[in-house]
Order: structure tokens, then sequence, then C-alpha cells
């Protein structure tokens, strides 16, 4: 079933992007990587600083002549080359095991046949590979040269949407897609879920920290249920 969003006559997301786009440019980026290689990115960068991510990727595609290599890898190999991560050895045995179930499924460790997907179907399907949550399954199909019509929520996104007050304080990852998945408007497409991911994880990294956020400085002040409880304190 096609994900349903909503257009309502003033979209938050829209004035959010507007007032984080006049601070912080525009966030398109005309080249992508293939699937397989955006998948096997997210898989280990959960919870991990994008710096030490990257590292890892590097050390990974070092270790391996092609990802064809991957399901039958040692998975303390794998762990060794990606132990900077946090939870490497947990990550190293789900990658290994994700990859052998889309082999076995088709021939080979490649997640291009997505592209003939729609973006529900695919992304219903790599959440049920073991270690996959939302933001593996949206990133690979969003960031990558899919180019699918899907919002990353990661960390960042999350607890900035749950300040400004779009989602609940509790929401999970799977709350928070559903969540503002239901706010996007319906003109936007897969380039601007893209966009709007990026500026407001800047804000995340910059602004709307976990600890100390720095309220006074925020752009989207106005529009933030937890600047204005903070202002009145």
């Amino acid at each position: 079933m096609q994900l349903s969003f909503s257009l309502d006559d003033d979209p938050i997301l829209e004035r959010i992007r507007v007032q984080l786009l006049a601070v912080y440019g525009t966030q398109r980026d005309g080249d992508r990587v293939d699937p397989t290689s955006l998948f096997v990115y997210a898989m280990i960068s959960g919870r991990t600083y994008d710096r030490v991510s990257s590292t890892a990727f590097v050390k990974l595609c070092h270790l391996l002549a092609s990802w064809d290599e991957l399901p039958d890898a040692n998975v303390d190999a794998v762990a060794k080359a990606i132990a900077d991560v946090k939870f490497a050895a947990r990550k190293a045995e789900h990658l290994i095991s994700a990859a052998r179930i889309i082999r076995a499924r088709h021939s080979r460790f490649d997640l291009s046949f997505l592209a003939d997907w729609s973006f529900d179907d695919a992304r219903s399907w790599l959440t049920k590979l073991p270690g996959v949550g939302p933001k593996v399954a949206v990133a690979t199909l969003n960031f990558s040269e899919l180019r699918k019509r899907g919002l990353v929520v990661d960390t960042h996104v999350l607890r900035t949407s749950k300040r400004i007050g779009i989602l609940p304080d509790r929401a999970d990852y799977v709350a928070g897609f559903n969540g503002l998945s239901r706010l996007v408007p319906n003109h936007w497409d897969a380039e601007d879920l893209y966009e709007i991911h990026w500026l407001m994880k800047e804000l995340g990294q910059t602004t709307c920290k976990f600890q100390r956020p720095a309220c006074e400085r925020c752009p989207l002040g106005k529009l933030c249920a937890y600047a204005r409880r903070s202002a009145v304190h």
C-alpha cells in the first residue's frame, strides 16, 4: 500500500525547510552511490559519528575485493575492520546475515533490483532483514542512486522534531518515520525529502544538540515548543 502524505494550508515541514535553507543553504547532491554500498554504510553507521563510520567503511572496502565477497566473509575479520563503530561485532553479524539472505533470493548481494519496487514494498522488505530498522532501510532507498521518496529519520531528526513539538516525546524511529511522513507535503519529491533530512541533521549537530541546545540562536525558535518553554523559564 502506498504511503499517504497529508497536506495542510501551511505545512510545518515546509516552514521548517524555508527557515533552515536561509541559514544552511541548499542541501542537494547530484552524485549518489549504489544502493548496496549505501546499505552497508548505513548498517555500520548507527550511533556512530560520521567521520568514524566513513573510516570504517573504507577499511571494510579494503578488506573485500567486492560486495560479492561479503556473504562469505569472516565475521571476526569484518568486525575488526569496523572495530571503531559502536557495536561492531553485532553489526558485522547482522551485515553478513543480511547479505546472505539477499544473495539467496537474488543470486548476488546486490540491491539494484529494488529500483523496480515501490518505496513501501522495498522499505517493508528491507526492514525484515537482520539489524535493519527504518533508518537503514529508508537511507538505502533515498540517499542512494535509487532516490526513492522516503524521509530518513536519524537521531538528530528525531530529537529536533520532538523539541519542535511535531513528534511525541517518546517517539522511537518507527513512530518518528510514520509521524513525520504524515506531515510531508504531497508535492515534495525524493530530493525535497533528502534536503529536509540534511537540514534538520545540520540543525541537530550545530544548534539543537542533545545537551545544552542553543535555543537563543536557533533559526526555528519561533516554531519550537521547547524554545518557547525555555524562554518562559
